[in-house]
């Protein structure tokens, strides 16, 4: 046998041992159980953030409907204090009922623009991921009726979320108003005329009758408005109120708000 076909005959069966040869095997990436951890809890975060958010630009839209979505509706221990506290998904759902009807039969005052933005997040995740807290600033134009001059309102909201089946709920929010002044005036001279007037403001007549009418009315499972401190140009806001979250394992019911 020659020497060039003992070649040509060992390089075809190099060839064929090549590809005779299996693939690798894929190794399985190592997932790092702490990143995995921090992943679900900014995409929590970012999701809790989407909730308050959503809640305040479907208020200033008047779309009662998805505003109440945006609560937990299927539990009992669910509240909505602003100012005045309702308590259970059941009330919380037939409230929103209500405006939603007041807003499309026109009962309502034209020209009403209630402007809520969310700022200066503070969220904190549960340990277990199954909670969340959060207070939230909110400054913007409050306007009542037509003839109403409007006002700057500045409050902060106070939010325990819960994971639903179907994602993040609020559970708990209480509203911290801190002042609502005529855009025209003085923050501190209208505050010190407040307070001599002991709290009582005049309202514009478009929204008296409908202030006196809801005050009359208080929605099933309503309770009154819980005291809190309010810009008045003389005291020193507590500190503390509302509590600002802080890193936490599990919820407890002693720190809702």
């Amino acid at each position: 046998m020659s020497k060039t076909i003992v070649a040509a005959a060992g390089f075809l069966l190099a060839l064929a041992g090549c590809q005779a040869a299996p693939p690798p095997v894929a190794q399985a990436p190592v997932v790092d159980p702490q990143a995995l951890a921090l992943a679900q809890k900014a995409v929590d975060t970012e999701e809790v953030q989407n909730v308050i958010s959503r809640y305040s630009d479907y208020y200033f839209e008047n779309d009662f409907d998805n505003v109440a979505k945006q609560f937990a509706l299927d539990r009992a221990d669910t509240t909505y204090g602003v100012p005045m506290v309702i308590t259970g998904g059941d009330a919380i759902r037939a409230e929103f009922a209500r405006r939603k009807a007041q807003y499309e039969t026109g009962k309502d005052p034209i020209g009403q623009l209630h402007v809520h933005p969310n700022s200066t997040p503070i969220i904190e995740i549960a340990g277990d991921g199954q909670t969340a807290k959060g207070v939230f600033d909110s400054f913007g134009p409050d306007v009542q009726c037509t003839t109403d001059i409007g006002d700057w309102l500045y409050l902060r909201k106070a939010v325990d979320f819960i994971k639903e089946p179907d994602g993040w709920k609020i559970w708990h929010m209480q509203d911290y108003p801190v002042f609502s002044t005529p855009y025209n005036r003085s923050i501190t001279q209208h505050a010190l005329d407040l307070a001599k007037a002991k709290g009582v403001r005049t309202m514009p007549a478009c929204i008296a009758g409908m202030v006196r009418q809801a005050s009359a009315s208080r929605p099933a499972g309503g309770a009154a408005p819980m005291k809190v401190w309010i810009y008045d140009g003389k005291t020193v806001q507590p500190l503390g109120v509302p509590k600002l979250p802080v890193p936490y394992q599990t919820f407890d019911p002693r720190d809702a708000y």
